[in-house]
C-alpha cells in the first residue's frame, strides 16, 4: 500500500514537472504588448470557445484597455473566475483555478486576445524581433517562424470585434473562437 501511495504521488510530482517544463517552454518566445499600443481605451466582452485535446470548454472572457495596463479574467457560465491577469509593460500579475493544468498559462490567453485583435502593423513590429513574419491577407492573419505557420486567425467580419473569430494555434494543437458580446470605450480616457 505504501509503495502503491509512493508511485502515485511520484508519478503526480513528475506529471507536474513535466507540465511546468512544456509552460515554460510554451512562454519561451511570448510577446506581449503594450496596453498603450492599443490606441483605445475599452472595456471587451467575449464569449470564448477552446477546443484542445479534444476537449471543449467555454468561458466568457472580460478585457479592459487603458494607457497603462490591461486586465483579462476569464469566468465560467457560473461566474466563477477560471483565471486573472494584469498586465503592465514589465509586469504581468495572474492567477488561476487550482483545477487548471500546470502548463496553462494566462499569459497565453492574452497573447491569443492580441494576435487576433491588435492592429497587423504593431503585431509585425514586435514579432519580428522575435523571428516571425505576420502576414494579413483580406480575413486572414497568419504568424510564421522559418516559414511555418504557428497561429491562423480567421474573421467572419472586416470589423474584428463584429462576428466570430477563430484562431488556431497549430504548434499546440489547440483552437479558440472569439464572439464579441459587447464594446465599451472606457470613461475618462
Amino acid at each position: 500500500m505504501t509503495f502503491m501511495v509512493l508511485t502515485l504521488t511520484g508519478c503526480s510530482f513528475v506529471n507536474g514537472i513535466v507540465q511546468q517544463h512544456v509552460g515554460d517552454l510554451i512562454t519561451k518566445d511570448l510577446v506581449l504588448l503594450n496596453a498603450k499600443s492599443y490606441g483605445k481605451a475599452v472595456a471587451i466582452s467575449q464569449r470564448v470557445n477552446v477546443d484542445i485535446a479534444s476537449n471543449n470548454f467555454s468561458l466568457i472572457q472580460q478585457v479592459e484597455i487603458d494607457a497603462d495596463e490591461i486586465r483579462l479574467v476569464g469566468v465560467t457560465h457560473f461566474g466563477s473566475p477560471f483565471f486573472t491577469l494584469r498586465y503592465q509593460e514589465g509586469g504581468i500579475e495572474s492567477t488561476k483555478m487550482e483545477q487548471l493544468p500546470e502548463a496553462f498559462r494566462p499569459e497565453l490567453v492574452l497573447r491569443d486576445f492580441q494576435f487576433a485583435f491588435w492592429n497587423v502593423d504593431v503585431l509585425q513590429k514586435a514579432y519580428q524581433r522575435n523571428g516571425y513574419l505576420v502576414i494579413e491577407d483580406g480575413l486572414m492573419r497568419v504568424l510564421q517562424k522559418m516559414g511555418e505557420d504557428v497561429i491562423t486567425v480567421t474573421y467572419q467580419k472586416v470589423n474584428r470585434l463584429n462576428g466570430r473569430v477563430l484562431l488556431m494555434h497549430h504548434k499546440l494543437g489547440y483552437q479558440v473562437i472569439f464572439e464579441t458580446l459587447d464594446v465599451q470605450r472606457l470613461e475618462g480616457e
